[in-house]
C-alpha cells in the first residue's frame, strides 16, 4: 500500500490558506464542545477525505524514507504538510483562544450553545446523507445500526479513572479518533473517561507534562485510525458516508437544547454527573414559551451555516479543480 499516490490540490493561493485556517478554527470549536465532532466540521467543510489521506501518509515507509535521506521538500509535498500546518494552526489557535471562553458559554448559555449546534448538526445529517449513492437496505441499515451505537454510547454514565500517565496516553488514543469521526465527539469521550476537565484544566493552566502525554497518545491513535479509515473511504464511499451520517444522527442525543443534569451514586460510592433530555413546554406563565423561538432561531442559524460553508466549499473545489 505504500505505493498508493494521492492528489491533493496543486496550488492553493493566499485566500485558499487563509480559508484552510478558519476551517481548521472551526474544527477546533467542535472539538471544544461534549457532543460535537471536529470530523463533522471536516466533512461539512469539503476536507475530510483530503486530511484522512495527508495523515495516513505518516504510516508510509516511503515517506519515512525521504526523511531519512533528507529529503525535505519531497517529504513534505508527499506528507501535504502546507495543507497539515495551516489547518493544525487553525485547530489549535482555536483551541487555545476559546477553551475558556466555551467552558463558560456551557455553564451559563446552554440552552443557545446547544441549540446551535443541534441545527448544525441535523444540517449535516441531510447533506452527507444526501450524498451517498444508491441507497438501499444495506446501506440503510448500516446507518440505523451507527445511529443507535451512537445514541447508546451518548447516554452512557461517565467511569471515574485516576489520570495516571498510561490512561491520559490511552485517553488521547480514543479522543483522536472520535474527533475524525463525524457525529462522535472527542470532548465528549473524554467525559465518559472522566478526562475532560483534566485535559481542558491543562489546556487553560499550560501543564506541559499531562498535554503531552495526551498528544502523544493522541499521535498515535490518528496514525493507526486514519489509516483504516481512509482505506474505508476509498473502496467504499457509500457504506462509509451511510455509516458517518448514523454517528452524527445519533449524537444528536447528546446536544439536544434542554437537559437535565442529575448527581448519581455508583456502588462505589462515588458520584457521577448525568444529563437527561427533557421536553419543555410550549407555554410558560401564560404565554408562549420564548425559549422556543431562542432554540428555534439559533438551530436554523446552525442549519443556514451548514448550507454555506456547503455551498462555499464546492465553490472552492470547483476553483481549484478548473485551475
Amino acid at each position: 500500500m505504500d505505493n498508493d499516490t494521492q492528489e491533493y490540490p496543486l496550488s492553493r493561493t493566499l485566500l485558499d490558506y487563509v480559508m484552510l485556517w478558519c476551517k481548521g478554527a472551526c474544527m477546533g470549536i467542535a472539538d471544544l464542545v461534549p457532543g460535537v465532532s471536529g470530523g463533522t466540521m471536516a466533512l461539512i467543510l469539503g476536507i475530510y477525505a483530503e486530511l484522512l489521506a495527508s495523515v495516513r501518509t505518516l504510516t508510509r515507509r516511503s515517506f519515512w524514507r525521504r526523511l531519512r535521506r533528507m529529503q525535505w521538500r519531497s517529504a513534505a509535498q508527499e506528507l501535504n504538510g502546507v495543507f497539515l500546518l495551516v489547518l493544525g494552526v487553525g485547530i489549535l489557535s482555536s483551541v487555545l483562544l476559546l477553551s475558556r471562553r466555551i467552558e463558560h458559554w456551557l455553564e451559563f448559555y446552554p440552552l443557545h450553545i446547544w441549540s446551535f449546534f443541534f441545527g448544525l448538526i441535523l444540517a449535516s445529517v441531510v447533506l452527507v446523507g444526501g450524498n451517498v449513492e444508491g441507497w438501499n437496505w444495506g446501506l440503510a441499515s448500516t446507518s440505523v445500526l451507527a445511529a443507535g451505537l451512537t445514541y447508546w454510547l451518548v447516554g452512557q454514565v461517565p467511569i471515574a479513572l485516576p489520570a495516571t500517565w498510561w490512561f491520559l496516553f490511552l485517553s488521547g488514543a480514543l479522543a483522536i479518533c472520535a474527533m475524525i469521526l463525524p457525529g462522535i465527539s472527542g470532548a465528549y469521550v473524554l467525559i465518559l473517561l472522566g478526562q475532560y476537565h483534566t485535559i481542558l484544566t491543562a489546556l487553560n493552566e499550560r501543564d506541559v507534562a499531562v498535554l503531552g502525554l495526551f498528544i502523544l497518545g493522541a499521535s498515535c491513535g490518528i496514525l493507526t485510525f486514519a489509516r483504516v479509515l481512509s482505506w474505508w473511504f476509498e473502496r467504499y464511499p457509500s457504506a462509509t458516508l451511510a455509516l458517518l451520517t448514523g454517528f452524527m444522527l445519533g449524537s444528536l442525543r447528546r446536544i439536544w437544547p434542554w437537559q437535565v443534569h442529575e448527581t448519581i451514586l455508583r456502588p462505589q460510592g462515588e458520584t457521577a454527573t448525568v444529563f437527561r433530555n427533557v421536553w419543555p413546554p410550549l407555554e410558560l406563565d401564560g404565554g408562549f414559551n420564548p425559549e422556543w423561538t431562542t432554540a428555534l432561531a439559533l438551530a436554523l442559524a446552525g442549519l443556514l451555516l451548514v448550507v454555506l460553508l456547503s455551498l462555499l466549499a464546492r465553490r472552492q473545489a470547483h476553483v481549484q479543480a478548473a485551475s
